[in-house]
């Protein structure tokens, strides 16, 4: 059996923020009922006072499972075996005026992604792989919804009404690994395949995080997401990575510590401008659709 071709693959991930609409909030405040086991009058003014902005605050939280009444924090994705690049919808801090979310920002990531995305189907000539976990039954609708919301507009071959044993167009991990309607966190998939996991940070925790200005972390956190659901894939599909020709290398001349000194400023700059630490996302959200290198490249707010 042939081993899928990874360069007709994009491995993504998104995170998610609660509405801020006030229409919204406001609706859902209407529709909050006081118990019905409370009758008498102090209980009930007790209920409102103490519980009320609780229960409030919970259904406004819930909404960022709903790409109708949610919003984009972040989007990581990698094309094949390319850099992950990552990208958050908060505006730069300018003067004064701290980062924050923007809705144009937003809209922005929206569009680049789809544009990316629409690169690989032009490359290869039919649409890539969509992978990621839990993809269908959240991501790829939830981006679907919030696009149309936001007048971004989608390719018309993403895959929304794709179903889960249809691999071709969405490779789930983890309805391939747990089967249709099964369960298992990401994490803890990672965790049976012997692969790094999470440390004290998840899903759970953006909004919060987000509100404390850690737009970064998010980021961060989205792209490693990524770069986890590509190497679940691999283990999944059985990818190898390719085996490199060896070639005969001559002995090298003793060097004096000036010419040691002077290659290893020059391999620093190197790195600091390649793949291996984190370089600012490059104008447009283009990463290459066929990368040479499979080093984890998050990268910084799309512009």
């Amino acid at each position: 059996m042939s081993k899928p071709d990874i360069d007709h693959h994009i491995f993504f991930d998104g995170e998610t923020l609660p509405t801020n609409r006030a229409d919204v909030i406001e609706h859902l405040d209407a529709k909050i009922e006081v118990p019905s086991n409370m009758s008498k009058p102090e209980t009930i003014e007790a209920w409102y006072a103490e519980k009320r902005p609780g229960v409030l605050k919970e259904a406004v939280a819930k909404t960022s499972f709903d790409g109708g009444f949610g919003r984009i924090a972040s989007i990581a994705f990698a094309v094949g075996n390319g850099p992950v690049v990552s990208a958050t919808s908060a505006r730069p801090a300018v003067g004064d005026v701290p980062a924050a979310y923007d809705i144009e920002k937003e809209r922005k990531l929206l569009g680049r992604f789809f544009a990316a995305c629409n690169r690989v189907r032009n490359h290869i000539g039919k649409p890539p792989t969509l992978v990621g976990h839990n993809i269908v039954a959240f991501d790829v609708r939830w981006l679907w919804k919030r696009s149309i919301v936001l007048g971004v507009e989608v390719p018309e071959w993403w895959p929304v009404e794709a179903k889960p044993w249809q691999k071709e167009a969405v490779f789930d991990t983890m309805t391939v690994w747990e089967g249709v309607g099964g369960r298992i966190s990401q994490d803890r998939l990672a965790l049976a395949l012997g692969l790094p996991t999470k440390s004290d940070f998840d899903g759970l925790m953006v909004a919060d995080a987000w509100e404390r200005g850690e737009f970064e972390r998010i980021r961060t956190y989205n792209g490693d997401d990524v770069e986890t659901v590509r190497s679940i894939w691999k283990r999944i599909v059985g990818w190898r990575e390719p085996a490199v020709a060896s070639e005969t290398v001559a002995e090298a001349p003793v060097e004096t510590k000036e010419e040691r000194d002077a290659a290893v400023d020059a391999a620093v700059k190197t790195s600091q401008n390649g793949a291996g630490f984190k370089p600012g996302l490059r104008p447009g959200f283009r990463p290459a659709v066929r990368a040479e290198s499979s080093a984890h490249a998050t990268t910084g707010a799309a512009a």
